[in-house]
């Protein structure tokens, strides 16, 4: 059944997650704006055991604006189960493909195109930038490319180790597991094998940055120097590979005095800071649809 206020190339995408009853109401695929192509639209990647529901407050502010925004919905995220087994199911590949058909899926939203992401969804919005022609720019948000986590000069053996060996499950917090202070969600575990797929994703574009100039060539990564997830200097390296190969790639910080948590745009986190983060943000959108 045509949903008259969808546009074409969402259609599938948002009524399939309308119809699953597996999934949590509020982490459905989800559009902002109007059926036809505005002049500006922005495609939101949420971060690894979050769901779309992290970036919709941004994206009811824009489509107030007038632009058209579509919060997408990682595969094997957004179950009402959030202890389900699905999430060891992710591999690159599901990142990789997702990436790119939500940014292709997004250029038929508007005439400028953003894709914005956050932690592993900010590194799937940096495939995408590498890849995918034609979009008219992207906004990088603490890209999970590395992670302290990990010793940095095993990241790409890590990666392999995590693919092959069985899935292990490992809890955000190991003293609260399932009820520890957060969005309600969000799932309170990780898998290892999802985290493979992560890492993998990121050392693949890393790669091919060294090699290519990004298909996209207007991008904004941005750094929270409170993180202790993300390898900040990852970050820098992209931004720094990018614009060898003749790319205007800018960074953005956020010091470290601001307090901010790794989940800068979910504005159910309990340390969220909204009211510091969104304004940037926003401005940010702007100045990559005016370049």
């Amino acid at each position: 059944m045509t949903h008259p206020t969808l546009h074409p190339a969402i259609q599938d995408l948002v009524e399939r997650d309308a119809a699953d009853a597996t999934l949590n109401p509020v982490c459905r695929t989800r559009f902002f704006g109007r059926p036809e192509r505005t002049a500006q639209a922005v495609v939101f990647l949420h971060g690894l055991t979050s769901c779309p529901r992290q970036f919709q407050p941004l994206a009811e502010i824009l489509a107030a604006q007038g632009v058209n925004a579509l919060t997408a919905r990682m595969p094997y995220h957004g179950y009402a189960d959030r202890m389900t087994d699905e999430l060891g199911r992710l591999r690159e590949r599901d990142l990789a493909d997702w990436a790119v058909d939500m940014a292709e899926r997004g250029k038929a939203l508007g005439e400028r195109v953003v894709i914005a992401g956050l932690s592993v969804g900010g590194a799937c919005a940096a495939h995408a930038a590498q890849n995918v022609a034609g979009l008219k720019g992207a906004l990088i948000l603490a890209p999970l490319l590395r992670t302290p986590a990990v010793p940095l000069r095993w990241t790409r053996q890590a990666a392999w180790l995590f693919s092959v060996l069985p899935n292990q499950w490992r809890w955000w917090d190991p003293v609260l597991k399932d009820t520890r202070t957060a969005p309600d969600f969000s799932y309170p575990r990780l898998s290892t094998r999802a985290v493979a797929a992560a890492l993998g994703l990121s050392q693949r574009l890393l790669a091919a940055a060294r090699r290519t100039a990004p298909a996209c060539k207007r991008t904004t990564l941005v750094l929270n120097e409170n993180d202790r997830v993300v390898h900040n200097p990852s970050v820098r390296e992209l931004a720094s590979l990018w614009q060898a190969r003749g790319a205007d790639a800018r960074l953005h910080a956020f010091e470290a005095g601001a307090g901010l948590a790794h989940d800068l745009v979910g504005a159910e986190h309990p340390e969220q800071k909204v009211d510091v983060v969104y304004p940037v943000v926003q401005s940010l959108l702007n100045a990559l649809f005016n370049a």
